[in-house]
């Protein structure tokens, strides 16, 4: 057999990226023994039983991009049903077989049916060599990226002497460790309190160290990103050329929804505009999961919305696999990408009442799929907790890093001006600029034939925006819901941009690289400079760009557009490396290590005593802490290494992600504000008193099983807490961590 130059280029464009991905696990810790028993399962245990099962259910499953996106996406969705199933049974060890209970009928299927529906090669699937390697380039710097922002921060806990990490990070690992052992999941960070949450993110961390013997601060830390991150980005190439038509309209929106950020082109304050979506990529863990399945969600329903003329059955496989994709999406982030998918639905069926006079069927149809699976979901696993978001009009852009500057630089003029609308409209073009000014252009051009598929990306992106605009909610959770809506947006802003450049742009180079010249010299100068308030110009060009696009026509017109639009694209692309590679760099030079230290939130010896106890401990075990924030004033509650490096439930570790906690609608609550103030008056009076009523109680009416006494944080503990060792026998100690196994105590 022969390969065409596509496939031979795809072999190699797949190879540099794998290669990359080896190299960066490995420079960051990683054994080459656990890479290749990552890299075994996501073969074996996802893309291969999600292919076939793809395979197997569609007739026409496509082009050799689309047949990898759906059937990885499928994958995942199998492996955790998988997962999840062995578990409640209680039958775990079959999760090992069910690529063979999956796969095989699977294969005996998906052959028989190629057999009575052969399909000829899909042409439009056919890709030049040097967009191949355009995408492998870009996922190499993906990749990079990841690095930089995850791995350079996450260092793994075995490898040293203190660091603190993201306490997101932490509480995944958490919740990981409580599916890996018990079933159903319950909060492991406060033991008994049940869980209503979206888990597919963390059943799949524990589907991954089950089956391979990997350590879950590995397997979070680097190592079940990557794949993700990398069908993510093939998802977008996917997506935006379904959009625009050709595969650099493909490759455009991926890299505006990758690494084109805010418009903030200093170093001086991370987040300016409150762009948290790459770094959430990385950090929230459940947005990942859900954008992946969300992403080929939507182009399945611009499928069915077409209603292209196809026979019954294709249309009932498509209908079929957008349940499943909606079910993951359920499952990985609960309400936001429902929210935005209802919302866009809405839009939709108003906007082709309004234009064609009728109802929508379809849109109709995946309305009431969306909302059924919406409720269902609700009432068996969510539960209907709001979380403590509220409707508060404009509050997003109060909270914005880049208001308090506005404000100090224009506060001799807010007599004249209304400063909130200011805020709004220099917020909105702050956070959006690029998404906006590509979506302008593409209008610009397609106005007169807007396609079906356009104006469904164009209600999902109008979709998310009221989020911006109405909600308030803690840890800024109400931008979930306007990153999945600036996600389909940011897939037509990469067409518009392409569509630009096919039109006007190599007239402009001059100008383009005037601009490029310009913002690269300026990321150099800033990297020094970075009290320099760069921004409202920025964000003015962006207000400039945008009305120029609409309004200006003739060449000179094009020109300035070119120029202002790639200042805008430039300033967008210098946003997350001048947010991060300075800090870097400073602590490289310095001889520090580049994570945090300040807090030392886990250190060798309370890694070694928690491993200890995950080892040496039965899984039903259940620990007594001194210890509940990170913070020495305790004015949050978020410290999660107990139940995380432990893999074991805590009477009460932390309770500030907790429901009751977001129920109040804050972020963070200190100690005499904790939602559970009986836990905690035992657990201090234990150490502090030595109460043998407290322990009485504690191992009687929570299960407590084990005392931790840490040494590095917690409160010293009384002489009276030394006396009461007499109840429990010392079974490990350092100089960071004591454990002790409570014996004698009759309920």
């Amino acid at each position: 057999m022969t390969w065409s130059r596509e496939t031979t280029a795809i072999a190699a464009a797949s190879a540099v990226v794998v290669a990359t991905a080896v190299m960066l696990w490995a420079a960051f810790g990683v054994r080459f023994d656990e890479i290749a028993l990552f890299v075994g399962y996501e073969l074996v245990f996802v893309l291969g039983p999600g292919w076939l099962v793809l395979r197997a259910l569609w007739t026409c499953p496509g082009g050799r991009l689309q047949q990898l996106v759906l059937g990885w996406t499928l994958g995942y969705l199998i492996e955790i049903a998988a997962f999840a199933a062995t578990a409640a049974s209680g039958m775990r060890s079959l999760l090992f077989v069910y690529p063979v209970v999956v796969g095989v009928p699977a294969a005996f299927v998906a052959a028989r049916r190629r057999r009575e529906f052969p399909t000829e090669a899909d042409r439009e699937s056919r890709t030049a060599t040097g967009a191949i390697w355009l995408g492998a380039a870009a996922c190499v710097l993906l990749l990079l990226y990841a690095a930089m922002v995850g791995f350079t921060q996450m260092p793994l806990p075995r490898d040293v002497t203190s660091a603190t990490h993201q306490e997101d990070t932490v509480f995944a690992i958490s919740l990981a460790g409580e599916a890996l052992h018990h079933w159903p999941v319950t909060l492991p960070v406060v033991a008994g309190e049940p869980l209503d949450y979206h888990l597919f993110a963390y059943l799949h961390m524990a589907a991954v160290s089950q089956v391979t013997g990997i350590e879950l601060s590995v397997v979070v830390m680097r190592l079940y990103q990557i794949p993700l991150l990398l069908l993510f980005a093939l998802q977008l190439v996917w997506a935006g050329r379904r959009i625009g038509g050709r595969v650099a309209a493909g490759l455009a929106g991926a890299a505006v929804v990758l690494f084109l950020g805010e418009l903030d082109a200093s170093n001086e304050t991370d987040f300016l505009f409150t762009d948290l979506s790459f770094f959430w990529l990385l950090a929230s863990h459940t947005f990942l999961v859900g954008l992946v399945f969300f992403v080929p969600a939507i182009v399945v329903l611009a499928d069915l919305l077409a209603r292209d003329p196809v026979p019954r059955r294709v249309v009932w496989e498509r209908w079929v696999l957008l349940a499943a994709l909606i079910v993951g999406c359920l499952g990985a982030k609960s309400y936001a990408p429902l929210l935005v998918l209802g919302g866009g639905l809405s839009l939709f069926i108003l906007w082709h009442l309004v234009r064609e006079r009728t109802i929508h069927r379809a849109a109709v149809g995946a309305f009431v799929l969306a909302g059924a699976l919406y409720a269902l979901a609700s009432f068996v696993l969510l539960g209907r907790n709001t979380g403590g978001a509220d409707i508060e009009p404009f509050a997003a852009f109060q909270e914005m890093a880049a208001m308090p500057q506005l404000d100090n630089h224009l506060e001799d003029v807010w007599g004249i001006l209304d400063s909130q609308g200011v805020h709004v409209v220099l917020g909105t073009i702050g956070l959006l600029g690029v998404p906006l000014l590509g979506v302008a252009l593409l209008l610009r051009y397609r106005w007169g034939s807007i396609s079906t598929d356009t104006t469904w990306f164009l209600c999902l992106f109008g979709a998310g925006l009221p989020a911006l605009f109405l909600l308030d909610h803690p840890g800024y959770s109400q931008f979930f819901i306007v990153f999945f809506g600036v996600v389909p947006g940011a897939l037509l802003a990469g067409a518009g941009f392409v569509e630009f450049w096919q039109r006007h742009g190599r007239a402009s180079i001059g100008l383009v690289s005037v601009a490029v010249v310009a913002l690269v010299l300026w990321a150099i100068v800033t990297w020094h400079l970075s009290d320099v308030p760069v921004w409202p110009g920025l964000v003015l060009a962006g207000v400039i760009a945008v009305g120029a696009t609409i309004t200006r026509s003739g060449s000179a017109g094009r020109s300035g557009i070119a120029g202002l639009a790639a200042a805008v694209l430039l300033v967008a692309a210098l946003n997350t490396p001048l947010d991060w590679l300075p800090t870097l760099s400073d602590r490289a030079s310095a001889g520090r290590p580049l994570y945090n230290q300040e807090l030392h939130g886990i250190t060798a010896g309370l890694y070694r005593g928690l491993r200890w106890v995950n080892t040496n401990t039965p899984t039903d075990a259940v620990l007594v802490v001194n210890n509940h924030s990170l913070m020495p004033d305790r004015s949050d509650s978020k410290y999660f290494y107990y139940s995380a490096l432990a893999e074991r439930r805590v009477v009460l570790e932390s309770w500030d992600y907790t429901p009751q906690t977001a129920a109040r609608g804050v972020f963070s609550l200190p100690e005499v504000l904790s939602p559970f103030p009986e836990r905690l008056r035992l657990s201090k009076g234990l150490y502090a008193t030595g109460d043998p009523r407290a322990l009485r109680a504690l191992a009687c009416e929570y299960g407590a099983t084990h005392v931790i006494v840490d040494n590095a944080h917690g409160a010293p503990v009384s002489s009276r807490f030394l006396r009461l060792r007499a109840l429990g026998e010392p079974v490990y100690a350092n100089w960071d961590i004591e454990v002790y196994a409570i014996r004698g105590v009759a309920c």
